[in-house]
């Protein structure tokens, strides 16, 4: 903001091209992705962003992703022999080095949509989606997100919007809590006490976006 630059304007350009690209007719996840990318690129955006995207296809039972940075997402199931839930897939974090994600950008060094790490995964009926920004999955240990998960299943006798909507207000609410907490064992701690080679406690204070997605 300083140089002039709302990173916020050039994120919400990378969305909304990417879905102008779907709403022309675009399905394959990576072709999105370029798509949006170009489409920014195109009007001269001053900026840098991570960038996600995701596709379901329930006919084929297949979550498609392109991923650039460190947003994420997690696959969420029951276990078939337990029930209980479980992590079926999280995307890895991308990085150049600790601090330093891979992003789109108007800079000359920025990264490429080809960079972007593409994965295709088996999704069943019951499943719940969880994508997020670094300020998720910086803060919030899984399976503290699956107690949120299960706290907000408990109060809601089916699955419906309003159980998304809640879902993703919680765990947003328990990783800000997560991040102010100089205590807590986070994954940030964790990664920067082996990045930095010292003890390191507590969340890193960070933007916390959420989505969650019942696949029904």
């Amino acid at each position: 903001r300083e140089s002039g630059i709302d990173a916020g304007e050039f994120s919400r350009a990378l969305v909304m091209s990417a879905y102008d690209a779907v709403s022309d007719g675009t399905t394959d996840v990576l072709g999105i992705f370029r798509s949006a990318a170009e489409r920014v690129k195109s009007r001269s955006m001053k900026g840098s962003s991570t960038f996600i995207v995701i596709t379901v296809d329930p006919e084929e039972g297949r979550l498609s992703s392109a991923n650039l940075g460190d947003s994420g997402f997690l696959l969420l199931g029951n276990n078939p022999d337990t029930s209980a839930i479980e992590v079926k897939f999280k995307s890895p974090q991308q990085e150049h080095e600790f601090g330093f994600p891979y992003q789109l950008g108007h800079q000359e060094n920025s990264d490429s949509p080809d960079d972007a790490q593409l994965a295709a995964v088996p999704v069943t009926a019951g499943d719940i989606l969880v994508v997020g920004s670094d300020g998720l999955f910086d803060n919030l240990p899984d399976n503290d997100l699956i107690e949120v998960l299960q706290e907000v299943q408990a109060k809601h006798s089916n699955r419906s919007q309003a159980m998304a909507s809640a879902l993703a207000q919680a765990i947003a609410a328990a990783a800000f809590h997560s991040s102010m907490n100089k205590n807590k064992a986070t994954p940030y701690s964790r990664a920067a006490t082996e990045a930095f080679d010292m003890v390191y406690s507590g969340g890193k204070r960070d933007d916390i976006t959420v989505i969650v997605a019942l696949l029904n």
